[in-house]
């Protein structure tokens, strides 16, 4: 029931889609910050600082780190399908135990009414 009602509400945002059981997550990396922390919405893309700097993939594994963290699954269920160069990455994030605060958050936030968004999540 969770995951339909949810698949019906993210067809309004752009920043994160259903797709065969896992979430397609756009997002905006500021790598070589002072700390790790979900920051909010900039240009459709959920923007994400992380304290790493960007090389030798080290942005890319303390991401991976900190939303295993976030979400309560293991590392190997964020996959980085685009972007993995770059500072705009598409995250596949697979068998979703739980969905941090933060994103509760901003699909709030989004053009959905919020009134049903709270009684639904």
């Amino acid at each position: 029931m969770f995951r339909f009602i949810f698949q019906i509400l993210v067809l309004f945002m752009n920043f994160i889609t259903f797709k065969k059981n896992s979430f397609l997550i756009n997002v905006h990396i500021n790598a070589g910050t002072n700390s790790n922390k979900i920051i909010g919405i900039h240009n459709n893309k959920i923007k994400i600082n992380v304290a790493a700097p960007a090389i030798q993939q080290k942005a890319n594994n303390l991401l991976r780190n900190f939303l295993s963290l976030e979400f309560k699954i293991p590392k190997s269920n964020i996959i980085i399908e685009k972007g993995k160069l770059g500072k705009y990455k598409q995250l596949k994030i697979i068998k979703i135990n739980q969905i941090p605060l933060i994103i509760k958050r901003l699909i709030k936030q989004s053009s959905i009414s919020s009134l049903i968004i709270t009684k639904i999540l």
